[in-house]
């Protein structure tokens, strides 16, 4: 059966995607297929996700990206270290641990909600601590 997938995009980001697959013979439709089929095959990304370095270490001359292109790498992270986690509780026999990974995957599902999107010092720690939880649980690196 197929479903709709409602994506909700800048207008430039949108635009600029198109003309980039047309010319690379896909339509956004086919892209996207190709992107969660990759996902759902290799249970992982296909390019390294990592957070954005603190405001404060940043070099002068590195790129800033737009806040709404932090708030997403920060969302797929988020999911990503919530997938970590129920990964992790694959086969766990230990029902203290089982427990303790399914309060940590709430607690980070209900993360996404603790940060005003539209602030960048509540973005930037936000991914900073994120990074944390990513780097602690080896997020995007091979087990």
């Amino acid at each position: 059966m197929d479903t709709t997938l409602t994506v909700r995009l800048d207008t430039q980001l949108k635009d600029d995607a198109e003309r980039t697959l047309d010319s690379l013979g896909l339509s956004m439709s086919s892209a996207i297929r190709v992107f969660l089929t990759h996902v759902v095959a290799q249970k992982a990304l296909p390019f390294p996700v990592q957070a954005a370095p603190a405001a404060s270490s940043q070099r002068e001359d590195a790129i800033e990206y737009p806040l709404h292109v932090e708030v997403e790498v920060l969302l797929e992270q988020m999911a990503a270290i919530t997938a970590r986690l129920f990964e992790l509780g694959q086969g766990e026999t230990d029902a203290t641990k089982l427990a303790e990974l399914a309060q940590v995957r709430k607690a980070m599902q209900a993360m996404r909600f603790q940060f005003d999107p539209y602030s960048k010092s509540e973005v930037l720690a936000m991914v900073q601590r994120i990074g944390q939880y990513a780097s602690a649980l080896q997020v995007g690196r091979p087990n």
